[in-house]
């Protein structure tokens, strides 16, 4: 999620998004002013633990999917959050969302190389990349006699 420490989001609605690990939920941090969560009908909503972390994420929370929440449902999220296996839980969780970031960050890398090294490579065999670099040639040639006309007048 893209936020910032001026967002005043009150209201985040992404039911149905496929959404498959509440990590996503527990590491936006910067929503503090949010007070209601729609996040039902994804993968992540039958995560055993999927109110108590989207509860300690979000600490205004006081509608999640479209029902209040409950002072024993707080308490259970600040018990949960306090204890060995909830502790254990959100390292996994951050362990995991890390391992996401790598692998699209590689794939991207991966992608890059591939689209890139192919455009290099078309261009090669119809000879527009020799026409590029010579157009290139030209233009740096023309800016460093511009360059130098003007430094000559001045």
């Amino acid at each position: 999620l893209a936020h910032g420490p001026h967002l005043r989001l009150e209201q985040l609605w992404l039911h149905n998004n496929q959404i498959d690990s509440p990590h996503l939920f527990y590491l936006s941090s910067g929503l503090e002013s949010l007070s209601h969560a729609l996040c039902h009908a994804n993968p992540c909503s039958s995560h055993p633990h999927y109110s108590s972390i989207l509860l300690s994420s979000f600490p205004k929370l006081s509608t999640l999917d479209a029902r209040q929440v409950s002072d024993e449902e707080l308490d259970l999220a600040a018990n949960f959050c306090e204890s060995t296996d909830g502790r254990a839980s959100l390292h996994k969780l951050k362990f995991e969302l890390i391992q996401a970031q790598k692998l699209a960050y590689n794939q991207e890398k991966i992608l890059h190389k591939e689209v890139g090294g192919g455009v290099e490579k078309a261009m090669a065999k119809n000879g527009s990349l020799a026409r590029l670099r010579r157009v290139k040639k030209a233009r740096d040639a023309a800016l460093a006699g511009e360059r130098e006309s003007l430094a000559a007048s001045s």
